[in-house]
């Protein structure tokens, strides 16, 4: 009785061991897997015509090189900042108001309005925005052409 309870604890033990070779296996691979899809994602957002970028607690948390070169500005320059320092000041209200109706889905097309450059240039934007989660917390993803 004694040897079988012995060689059942062991195969428990095998058992368990395999379970957690698994686990690692398992873990390695979905971690592989979410470093390539966080890759292709930024190459995407790097390599698009438009501008692509991120705002969370009203302030740019990533922009792409389309959209830098839209402003004229450096990436360092904007990150950090209020969403609307690019927005031409007679449009930031529209651009609040139609960002929370696309945001709330109550509105479906892109809008336009003015975009003041570092040189001080007015560039007309074609924007969407839609809800997403960064880094855990609630965001807007910004997708705009010239």
């Amino acid at each position: 009785m004694k040897n079988n309870e012995n060689t059942k604890a062991a195969c428990a033990g095998e058992i368990i061991k395999k379970q957690q070779e698994i686990n690692t296996i398992e873990e390695s691979e979905t971690g592989r897997k979410l470093a390539e899809v966080e890759e292709l994602y930024k190459v995407m957002a790097e390599s698009s015509l438009g501008a692509v970028f991120i705002v969370q607690d009203g302030k740019i948390q990533f922009i792409n090189t389309s959209a830098i070169a839209y402003a004229g500005y450096t990436s360092e320059e904007v990150i950090g900042q209020d969403s609307d320092i690019l927005v031409h000041p007679e449009d930031r209200e529209k651009v609040k108001t139609l960002s929370r109706e696309m945001l709330a889905g109550t509105r479906k097309s892109a809008f336009d309005f003015r975009l003041i450059t570092k040189n001080k240039h007015i560039r007309w934007i074609l924007q969407t925005v839609t809800p997403i989660q960064y880094g855990g917390k609630p965001a807007i993803l910004g997708n705009a052409i010239d």
